[in-house]
């Protein structure tokens, strides 16, 4: 929320426009959580249980994290499930996935006010 504070002084005008949409410090708090959960939790795990890998890691190579995980075919299921259900609950805002995959929080605001806009792509 520091670089939303920024923005704000900034005067920048992606974020003017965002906020005349209704998009409250509120409102971009919980994108920001969302955004940052699903970079630092949801994507990478999703990364590692891949239903298909070219030499087959985890559906016929179990991946083994020190001696408590093990990435196997049952356990990349259920992380391609809870994958499944994240991008359910992020959908629910009406946003792109895009705005998922912004890595910092003016990406952040850019995606959401070209998607307000309805410009964009994708």
């Amino acid at each position: 929320m520091r670089q939303i504070d920024y923005l704000e002084e900034s005067q920048n005008p992606d974020l003017k426009f965002v906020e005349s949409k209704g998009w409250t410090k509120t409102r971009l708090n919980t994108l920001c959580a969302l955004n940052s959960f699903y970079q630092t939790v949801i994507g990478p795990l999703a990364s590692s249980a891949r239903s298909t890998t070219r030499i087959g890691l985890t559906q016929k190579i179990p991946i083994k994290y020190g001696e408590e995980i093990t990435f196997d075919a049952a356990r990349s299921r259920q992380i391609r499930s809870v994958h499944a259900a994240f991008l359910t609950l992020a959908r629910s805002t009406g946003l792109p996935d895009r705005f998922l995959y912004a890595n910092h929080a003016d990406d952040l605001v850019y995606e959401l006010s070209q998607s307000l806009r309805g410009t964009a792509e994708g």
